[in-house]
């Protein structure tokens, strides 16, 4: 006659099965977590990727230029903050039959929006097909990345000890006195941290060289202000002074805030 299996067996049978079991789903949960973190983090990194390509060549590509016309619709500027910057670039590639943009345009870098579900928000391009006079206004939105914790920027200012990176940088009128003048950072710093599933904070950092730091003057000046800062700019030549004179401008150099010009 068969014997069969007796209660004792049969329960240690069903804890090895249920042991075993746990043992499995727990590894399996453990690698399914591990891929799901490998995926966010490479997905982080793309998208740190993507955006600091994108922001580093458009800025390498800002310009200044005298060449305005003579009622002065356009003006081209660079305004370097902290978190923000704006500037005209000529990195602009008209996609639109019989359009009428051109190489240059208006760009600006943000953070804007609502918080999102990691508590960040999101990198705004502000893109404009053309220059006018009110490069704060106008052009299209698009998103560049989202769950931006924080966007940062500097400025590097040469002297004759280096230089030092500044956190502003302002360059919107070809007269004025006060540094950095009427001129572009020949390199700037971008600083992105962005969160993970987990609201870690990946942080990233590069920094781009700008091309033409000075502004760009095609022929004979177009306008009083273009004229006022080649005259400024030629103030040490011996012929220049009559003509300051002429247009009632005092030889001035460029001095910092509060110096006094010392």
């Amino acid at each position: 006659m068969k014997r069969g299996f007796t209660l004792i067996e049969v329960l240690v049978a069903i804890f090895v099965l249920a042991l075993l079991s746990s043992l499995i789903t727990g590894a399996t949960m453990s690698i399914m977590n591990t891929e799901r973190d490998l995926d966010d983090l490479v997905d982080i990194h793309r998208t740190a990727r993507v955006a600091m390509d994108r922001m580093s060549k458009d800025i390498s590509q800002s310009f200044l230029s005298l060449n305005r016309s003579e009622e002065e619709r356009t003006k081209t500027v660079f305004i370097g903050e902290r978190d923000r910057i704006l500037f005209a670039y000529v990195g602009n590639i008209p996609v639109h039959a019989n359009s009428m943009e051109t190489d240059q345009g208006v760009v600006e870098y943000t953070i804007g929006g609502s918080r999102d579900d990691r508590g960040g928000r999101m990198l705004i391009r502000r893109f404009k097909p053309f220059i006018d006079d009110d490069a704060d206004s106008g052009g299209s939105r698009s998103v560049i990345a989202q769950h931006v914790k924080a966007l940062r920027f500097e400025y590097f200012n040469p002297d004759d000890h280096g230089g030092d990176w500044e956190s502003e940088w302002k360059a919107d009128d070809p007269t004025t006195n006060i540094e950095p003048g009427y001129k572009l950072p020949p390199r700037v710093r971008i600083y992105l941290d962005l969160l993970d599933n987990e609201e870690i904070t990946h942080s990233f950092v590069t920094q781009t060289s700008i091309y033409m730091q000075h502004p760009l003057i095609f022929g004979n000046p177009t306008n009083k202000k273009a004229l006022e800062h080649e005259l400024k700019k030629e103030a040490g030549k011996p012929r220049i002074p009559s003509l300051l004179g002429i247009l009632g401008i005092s030889p001035t150099t460029t001095t910092k805030p509060g110096t006094g010009g010392r």
